[in-house]
């Protein structure tokens, strides 16, 4: 089992690698400033990122910042849960008020940095006596339509389902999976902020 690591970095890098937690890494490409390594998952879900980044004219420069990864989402869903039963084969107010909390995170974040200013109605009170209606369920899934038009998504990012409508597995992990990788994307764009105008400064 692994954890994935998600660094951002100027468009003109070549080569990224690294240590970890202590552990020597050499990350991947995914997009065009987008770096992605596979890791042992952090129990405290804290990892320490040390790296060298290298740029088209072969010049480096190090890189240390620390990555915090909230797991409190659930995407991993599987057709076990649903044989077993279990909670995780349910959708119900505990999900609900999962999702709409990190929506709103998500809304403060992309305010906080100027892509976002619309004021979304998230409901945070779900309770078991609860009846959702469609009204109810579209304007939850349209919260996370637009976060996703105001930010970047990463290719991987799956699609958000179309209505909550016999809801399957798949469409529930997407939809907090979707706001998994926005939050780490924002996190990881402020944690290079610190490094703006430092990278290749030398550089002519």
């Amino acid at each position: 089992m692994s954890e994935e690591i998600i660094i951002i970095l100027r468009p003109d890098i070549t080569y990224v690698a690294g240590i970890v937690n202590g552990e020597t890494v050499e990350f991947v490409k995914a997009e065009e400033n987008t770096w992605t390594a596979r890791v042992t998952p952090a129990e405290d879900n804290v990892y320490d990122v040390h790296i060298v980044a290298y740029n088209r004219s072969g010049l480096s420069t190090e890189i240390t910042t620390t990555l915090y990864y909230d797991t409190k989402l659930i995407f991993n869903r599987t057709q076990r849960d649903l044989l077993l039963k279990n909670d995780r084969s349910y959708y119900n107010a505990t999900d609900l008020n999962r999702v709409e909390s990190q929506t709103h995170y998500i809304e403060t974040l992309l305010q906080m940095y100027s892509y976002f200013k619309s004021q979304l109605n998230c409901k945070q009170d779900w309770s078991m006596n609860d009846f959702p209606t469609q009204t109810q369920m579209r304007r939850y899934l349209n919260n996370i339509q637009q976060l996703m038009n105001a930010y970047y998504l990463k290719t991987s990012t799956p699609h958000l389902p179309p209505d909550m409508d016999d809801l399957t597995i798949e469409e529930a992990n997407a939809i907090e999976r979707i706001l998994y990788d926005m939050q780490i994307l924002i996190e990881n764009m402020v944690s290079q902020f610190n490094y703006s105008g430092e990278l290749f400064s030398g550089e002519v």
